[in-house]
């Protein structure tokens, strides 16, 4: 039986995060057991891990970089019996240490692209990637990302011209982002919402998802329709800064924060459509979740456009303008479009994903 570390989650919700926890969520054919990195002191995926009768281990943020660097080591050189591999989620080369502390521990690794550039960084942080994937990326003949784009990004145009980077489907459970037709709750924190055209947004609130941007896209929009609603559904560095703006505008109580969820399919049914203008996206799971609910999807164009897997998608760009966006939206039929038997025969079952997952893992 094979044990993978599994590197990594926030303490936070997030695509990356529901993607890697699915794997132990999901019974596999090959007996393999995964457990968890944690980037922090808690997780709200903690519980839930420790139900499934899987281990996670805290490393402090690097922000405290003696404890950090202890921690990786001690993590690494304490584990060598334990774990036959260690599989990299990553979003950027930019932080090489814990990949050189497991190769000197001389783990096999395998790396997973989970996004694209980071367009919010500085072009210095930009470079240190560039730099570091030249020799990291040397530390595996095993290379995954959930897009083209973000194979790219993570591995470099070399890799994917050699047809040696291999496309995983960022799959979910399709019974469960199923439809059911419920009833809209009548009111969200104390906001009432019942009959109010409901604007939703599944993300992390940071820089890189743009929230910023969508909360001007919905004050033009309440020009276009004064009985609607904006529910932002996530937790981040930039939460009070978002309330500052929202308070500013004086839209408060047109404006959801919900934080975090580990039921987001009761809430994708309380939308009327889905809004995500980020810089920079991978594989956004919450776009694959939203289209198997129904949805329809305002997305920038920086997004890739492998995602728009039911042509329920429309892609529109950040040079425009927030009173553009919303116009668009507005001129838009947001009717409900079922896309379940798609979606399956196009591999995104998580069924499917986790046992496959689980044979190329037995199989390294």
């Amino acid at each position: 039986m094979k044990a993978v570390l599994v590197f990594a989650m926030l303490e936070g919700t997030g695509g990356i995060e529901e993607f890697v926890l699915n794997l132990s969520r999901y019974k596999n054919d090959y007996g393999i057991m995964y457990d968890y990195i944690i980037i922090g002191e808690t997780s709200v995926y903690s519980d839930e891990i420790k139900k499934l009768g899987r281990n996670c281990y805290f490393i402090p943020k690097k922000e405290n970089l003696f404890a950090n660097i202890i921690g990786w080591i001690k993590l690494f050189f304490d584990n060598r019996r334990k774990y036959d591999l260690v599989y990299f989620n990553v979003s950027g080369f930019y932080y090489p240490l814990p990949y050189i502390i497991a190769k000197v521990c001389g783990y096999n690794i395998v790396f997973h692209a989970h996004n694209t550039k980071d367009i919010s960084r500085k072009e210095v942080v930009h470079f240190a990637h560039y730099f570091n994937r030249f020799y990291i990326t040397k530390f595996t003949k095993t290379y995954y990302a959930c897009s083209l784009m973000a194979g790219e990004w993570i591995y470099g145009k070399k890799l994917i011209n050699q047809g040696i980077v291999q496309i995983v489907p960022n799959a979910i459970d399709l019974k469960r982002f199923t439809r059911k037709d419920i009833v809209k709750k009548k009111s969200i924190n104390d906001i009432k919402i019942e009959g109010k055209f409901v604007i939703g947004n599944i993300a992390r609130l940071s820089a890189v998802k743009n929230q910023q941007f969508l909360i001007k896209i919905f004050y033009e929009y309440l020009n276009y329709n004064s009985e609607s609603l904006l529910m932002l559904v996530g937790s981040g560095e930039t939460e009070n800064e978002l309330k500052k703006m929202v308070k500013m505008l004086n839209i408060e109580d047109k404006v959801i924060f919900y934080g975090n969820t580990k039921k987001p399919e009761e809430l994708y049914e309380i939308f009327d459509c889905f809004v995500l203008p980020s810089l920079n996206e991978g594989f956004p799971i919450t776009l694959v979740e939203a289209q198997a609910m129904g949805l329809k999807c305002f997305v920038s164009e920086n997004v890739t456009k492998e995602v728009n897997i039911t042509n329920n998608i429309t892609y529109i760009s950040l040079d425009a303008s927030p009173r553009k966006w919303a116009e668009i939206i507005y001129d838009t039929n947001c009717t409900y479009y079922s896309a379940i038997d798609e979606l399956c025969e196009k591999g995104y079952d998580i069924s499917y994903m986790v046992n496959d997952m689980s044979r190329r893992f037995d199989a390294l």
